[in-house]
């Protein structure tokens, strides 16, 4: 059976707990991921494992293997709202289809996912699915809340917003002091000349500091991609991996992958180690 027939019409009934797992249910699993995940085999012949690490609550833990939908409206939760949109952003831009929205976050490292949830699974995206991975980035969490090394969003030098800063007062400066010119009015004159010779230096210093230390996430309801800098850009579209890098070359290096699919199939890692990896092999 393909596709329409084994999975819409019986996706609520081939959810199977781990002690009800028999040879006929085995031969069943390895059935539906031949029919079904025929797509994502050819992607990753060598049938390495892609795992998800999921929490109990979310009813797996007790489950063999089962199919899932993805969501294609996630949120963030561990991360702010500007970060979210902005690399949505960047990876469409880059022609890539799987984002942080419409994507289920997998690892070619076991321990990397089971950081994530109480139960671990090999997952296998169902019919045509996207990936989107970047090069040695094991989890794209400490990347995009830390901004560290090239995905720094909105990297902005301390010296640079100073001297934006200062510019654009003092010209404001300039231009009161040339209107009170006409009027003659030299107290004020006075005034705003010290102010720019004494006081706007030092303020546009600390303004730029404050500035240049600002956490992102407190940026959040400004989200604009115009103010990503051009290093920020180019940085990413060179990390960033898919059409000139193989799935398998992900999952081989335990790097984080985004899978944007309908549905996927999970299988409990023990039980794909140990009765279905090779009967997979040998049908493929």
């Amino acid at each position: 059976m393909r596709y329409n027939e084994l999975l819409e019409e019986k996706i609520e009934t081939i959810k199977v707990k781990k002690n009800e797992i028999t040879s006929e249910k085995i031969g069943y699993i390895v059935d539906l991921i031949i029919n079904n995940c025929r797509p994502y085999l050819n992607e990753n012949p060598q049938l390495l494992s892609l795992y998800r690490g999921i929490n109990t609550f979310d009813d797996y833990g007790d489950y063999a293997f089962g199919v899932k939908n993805i969501r294609k409206d996630r949120e963030p939760t561990d991360s702010s709202h500007n970060t979210h949109l902005t690399f949505n952003y960047l990876i469409k831009t880059n022609g890539k289809k799987a984002n942080r929205s419409n994507s289920i976050f997998c690892s070619g490292s076991y321990s990397q996912a089971h950081a994530y949830g109480s139960e671990t699974y090999v997952i296998f995206p169902v019919g045509t699915f996207n990936y989107t991975w970047l090069v040695g980035i094991k989890d794209w969490f400490d990347y995009y809340d830390n901004y560290d090394g090239p995905y720094k969003l909105y990297k902005q030098d301390e010296d640079e917003i100073y001297t934006k800063l200062y510019d654009t007062k003092k010209k404001k400066v300039l231009k009161n002091i040339e209107k009170l010119k006409i009027n003659g009015d030299t107290d004020k004159i006075k005034k705003l000349q010290d102010y720019l010779d004494f006081d706007l230096n030092d303020l546009c210093k600390k303004v730029a500091k404050t500035q240049y230390h600002q956490s992102l996430d407190d940026l959040a309801d400004i989200y604009n991609p115009s103010l990503i800098n051009k290093e920020t850009k180019e940085n990413f579209q060179k990390y960033l991996r898919g059409d000139d890098g193989t799935l398998s070359e992900a999952i081989s290096r335990q790097l984080e992958v985004m899978i944007s699919c309908d549905q996927y199939i999970y299988v409990d890692t023990t039980l794909f180690d140990e009765k279905i990896h090779n009967l997979l092999i040998a049908r493929m």
